[in-house]
């Protein structure tokens, strides 16, 4: 697994998400974030408020991220 760590929303403007999985941490920042990442190519997000639950479900349903 790569994992790759964004400074600030501004990073993301010069990021490509097609093919990725993004995790976003920044509750004033995350809107911004997210609607970037849609702009760029993510086709869904999914929000969870904690990490543990991101990856539970992720076992539950065999999610793709």
């Amino acid at each position: 697994m790569k994992v790759e760590v964004l400074e600030s929303a501004k990073c993301a403007l010069k990021k490509k998400f097609n093919g990725k999985n993004v995790v976003v941490i920044d509750v004033l920042r995350a809107t911004t974030v997210m609607v970037t990442a849609l702009e760029n190519g993510a086709s869904c997000i999914y929000p969870f408020k904690e990490i543990d639950e991101a990856k539970e479900k992720w076992r539950a349903k065999k999610m793709d991220f």
